[in-house]
């Protein structure tokens, strides 16, 4: 169709002047889409044969095609690129030479990068484990990073990197990593970063081995009651209170109760120190949960619709024994109205929850959820508890 075109009369390019200008060679490449070869049969390009290479219209003699064919040529930066043929046949070997070296060569550099690669990673396997003759990678990043220890862990990328060994490396690395610590217990408890490596050598060695955590803890210039109320403090206890056994039950007991400083009331209304009462309530022993409940029953009022205080409060209900829960349901419940209106506050529906698994007042919290279903329903909080209960419906649930 181009050729037709172009040999029209009323085409610009027809003039015999152009044509001796533009096409003063024999052969030339067109670009196209098409990887075949193009071959004219009439019009001013019938004896002109063109060949498809690359995207870009260029010459084709015998001297280009001799120095492309000898050039050497990068098997690590050679191109694929697509067979081409003349169309009259003429030319063709110097170019389908060209394109066999290409790829042979392309070939050569792909089997090469292979070999590379699996070299390499037999020599990553070939890196001796503690098991064998010599030490792991964990071990030996252990080594190199001991001299920097433990100030690396009040940084944010060494204490995460830390964090990442502890957990991958030999319980004796681990002990030499958290030996490093002594004598800084206090201050990293208390850091944004490295109370995280407090609290993974406590998970990951148990007290045992780090006895020397609490021993510092219990240093009488150290102020645990303003430790259990610090952000990181208080978490750093917590973890002390999930995984402490019963050979250090006494130290942590006294733990407790300094931190208790006398009245457990200000921690379990706390931002972190409730944090600290809910795990004495999961794993201290009964004196303590019952110094929490009677801190509980004096302020049960305000700890019910309390921020912090409404878990602890929760978790005292499900926790403590029943003498202690008795005591802590009645305070509760004495008020007249007190289910509804729990079950409407954002944090006292969490009590409610609480007493509803309570045989001895599951009956009576019910009763009163039924008697007051209506008024529930127009709570947003009542209506999801109704709804939990299967005595609400989904359209009042969301309205």
């Amino acid at each position: 169709k181009n050729s037709q075109r172009l040999d029209s009369p009323s085409h610009p390019l027809s003039s015999s002047s152009l044509f001796s200008s533009l096409f003063s060679s024999t052969h030339f490449a067109f670009s196209t889409l098409s990887s075949a070869a193009v071959q004219y049969s009439s019009g001013p390009f019938s004896k002109m044969p063109f060949v498809i290479k690359n995207t870009f219209i260029c010459e084709v003699n015998a001297t280009a095609a001799g120095e492309e064919a000898s050039s050497p040529s990068n098997p690590r930066r050679q191109r694929r690129r697509a067979r081409t043929h003349h169309a009259d046949g003429s030319g063709s070997g110097s170019n389908s030479c060209s394109d066999h070296s290409g790829e042979e060569e392309l070939h050569g550099g792909e089997a090469a990068r292979e070999q590379e690669s699996s070299e390499n990673s037999e020599a990553s396997h070939a890196v001796p484990t503690s098991s064998g003759r010599g030490r792991s990678i964990s071990s030996l990043r252990v080594a190199q990073l001991l001299p920097e220890l433990p100030k690396l862990a009040f940084e944010e990328e060494g204490a995460k990197e830390l964090a990442e060994l502890v957990e991958t490396a030999s319980r004796e690395d681990v002990v030499s990593l958290a030996q490093t610590f002594r004598g800084c217990v206090q201050e990293a408890s208390r850091h944004p970063f490295a109370h995280l490596l407090i609290e993974s050598f406590v998970h990951n060695l148990g007290t045992d081995d780090c006895q020397f955590i609490v021993d510092e803890l219990l240093l009488p210039n150290h102020d645990i009651a303003a430790m259990a109320m610090d952000n990181f403090g208080s978490s750093v206890l917590a973890t002390l209170l999930i995984f402490a056994n019963a050979e250090v039950s006494s130290s942590m007991a006294e733990i407790v109760d300094r931190a208790f400083d006398g009245d457990a009331t200000k921690l379990t209304h706390h931002k972190h120190g409730h944090k600290v009462a809910q795990a004495v309530l999961e794993h201290g022993s009964s004196q303590h949960l019952h110094m929490i409940a009677v801190a509980l029953v004096k302020e049960a009022a305000r700890a019910t619709r309390h921020r912090f205080a409404a878990q602890v409060v929760a978790e005292a209900l499900l926790q403590c024994n029943n003498e202690d829960v008795l005591l802590l349901a009645s305070a509760i419940l004495s008020k007249p109205g007190a289910v509804v209106s729990l079950a409407c506050h954002c944090f006292g529906v969490h009590v409610v929850r609480s007493l509803l698994r309570i045989p001895q007042f599951a009956p009576t919290v019910l009763e009163d959820m039924k008697n007051s279903q209506k008024k529930l329903q127009k709570d947003k909080f009542g209506a999801e508890l109704l709804l939990e209960l299967g005595l609400g419906s989904g359209a009042n649930g969301g309205a």
